[in-house]
């Protein structure tokens, strides 16, 4: 694990131009050794961070950030199938890209182009309860779709209604987990032994505002309930 490096003497910058990557809240003040992009309050919140950093920071050092040489990463999704079949994992594909307002942090710009027909507008939901009455996940799950059923005239989801769900679902749908903090776009390997139960319960019961969190906090992102790609 790299070390933290300490700014040196600076005019002071305002909050929250360089946030804390773990905590959000105060002055990141310590930078990464490795990548010194990645910025922190306290030593303790890196080492709490390093999980999730660590493979970002190894891409970021060996120059992955170069507009020459555009690197993809990918991560584990569950795909449900508009045509039908079984829902499966798949490679969803992104890049990193420092955000406009904070440098500091690094955003995942995924590609959709071959999951959705309308990639330009998605539409998440983040479930978090294992159905409307059910426990909490412990995790968040993040369900996409990029159909408009009245607008795109959309299909039947055949994969979903072939896993016994009898309300009417359209277009493709692909699920992968996130974490917190929500204001750095984070996606995680969704798990199908783990995972899958969740969201065909969530399919089962449709939105309600007790069994999903009206979306994950994408005003946070500068998002008010639709991602605009």
């Amino acid at each position: 694990m790299p070390t933290l490096l300490l700014d040196g003497p600076q005019r002071p910058v305002r909050a929250p131009e360089y946030p804390c990557q773990f905590c959000w809240a105060a002055q990141g003040t310590l930078r990464c050794s490795g990548c010194k992009t990645a910025r922190y309050c306290k030593k303790e919140l890196s080492k709490a961070d390093w999980l999730r950093h660590k493979s970002e920071c190894g891409f970021i050092s060996s120059g992955g950030l170069h507009p020459r040489s555009i690197k993809w990463l990918s991560v584990k999704a569950i795909f449900f199938p508009a045509e039908g079949g079984a829902p499966r994992l798949v490679d969803a594909h992104y890049r990193l890209a420092p955000d406009p307002n904070y440098p500091c942090i690094m955003r995942h710009m995924p590609d959709w182009g071959m999951w959705f027909t309308n990639d330009k507008t998605l539409w998440p939901v983040t479930v978090q309860r294992m159905g409307r009455d059910g426990p909490p996940l412990g995790r968040s799950l993040v369900i996409m779709n990029g159909e408009n059923s009245a607008l795109d005239r959309a299909t039947r989801n055949l994969c979903i209604q072939g896993l016994g769900v009898e309300r009417e679902w359209t277009g493709n749908y692909l699920a992968f987990r996130t974490r917190k903090p929500d204001q750095i776009s984070q996606y995680e390997n969704a798990r199908m032994d783990e995972d899958l139960p969740a969201i065909v319960q969530h399919f089962k019961e449709g939105e309600d505002l007790d069994s999903v969190e009206n979306m994950l906090d994408w005003s946070a992102l500068g998002y008010s309930g639709v991602i605009h790609c």
